[in-house]
């Protein structure tokens, strides 16, 4: 019983301080639909996979549940997509929000949102049947992209045009507030990191990775990204970090063993006569 209860004491203290989130860097683009994964050091990317939708929308990984999302531009449907690069149709988001560029998923609220390209209309999406409800107007048009930071609450958007806008926007009524200028005009993807609270974006203009200053939204360039994306980078997202997506490292796996084989060490010598 002794030994249970130091095992537990032992799975307890590892799981919290050591075990690592995974956490990668997804993108896609509508022209070839190849998904990729990006290094947010340089911007390189690999383990390219192509997608079956006609034209890979937005992305917005729900690390609740470990389901990414994307949006089929040329259906107009919502799908999940699974790490091998199969799809799953989930439904139609409905005519009035075509085409759909911008994705994110609030992991505080389990509410997808949804942005329509010409409009600058926010909705929300049913993650059971792809039906949209409309929220209210950004008040932008060419709103590219969608993404939600859980930490401090905030969803922000991006319009292209204008040196590239970096907008707050209200859940409640899906109004927009400048932020401030990328200084790039067509930012056409944006991801946000839960675990460095940073914010990414990507140029279709020139095929570069930037970080976003989410204060004065200024954007540093990173790295390019190369040609893997073709010319339409429209699709970035983080997958893996908050809600059970994280994996033991294997110094932890070690350690766990090292304690157990002591603590049956332990109880050998006092059994032993």
């Amino acid at each position: 019983m002794k030994i249970f209860i130091s095992l537990i004491t032992i799975l307890f203290f590892l799981q919290t301080p050591i075990f690592a989130e995974l956490t990668v860097l997804f993108g896609g683009d509508s022209l070839s639909d190849n998904l990729v994964e990006i290094d947010v050091n340089t911007g390189a990317v690999s383990s390219v996979k192509t997608v079956d939708p006609n034209q890979l929308g937005d992305l917005a990984f729900d690390s609740n549940t470990g389901t990414l999302y994307s949006s089929d531009q040329g259906t107009n449907e919502l799908i999940i997509i699974d790490p091998d690069g199969t799809d799953t149709v989930v439904g139609n988001m409905g005519s009035d929000f075509s085409p759909v560029t911008g994705l994110a998923f609030d992991t505080n609220a389990n509410v997808l949102y949804g942005s329509h390209f010409f409009s600058g209309d926010i909705f929300t999406i049913n993650t059971s049947t792809g039906a949209g409800t409309f929220l209210g107007s950004a008040g932008f048009s060419a709103l590219s992209a969608l993404v939600f930071d859980p930490n401090a609450n905030i969803l922000y958007g991006m319009a292209r045009g204008n040196s590239g806008q970096l907008l707050t926007i209200d859940t409640n009524t899906g109004a927009g507030t400048v932020v401030g200028t990328v200084g790039i005009n067509d930012i056409n993807a944006l991801a946000f990191d839960v675990t460095t609270n940073k914010l990414y974006g990507a140029s279709r203009q020139t095929n570069e990775l930037l970080e976003i200053n989410t204060t004065t939204g200024a954007g540093t360039v990173i790295g390019n990204m190369g040609t893997a994306f073709g010319d339409r980078v429209t699709a970035m997202a983080f997958v893996g970090g908050v809600g059970g997506n994280a994996v033991p490292e294997p110094s932890s796996i070690v350690l766990l063993l090292g304690a157990i084989s002591v603590l049956f060490l332990r109880k050998s010598s006092f059994t032993k006569i």
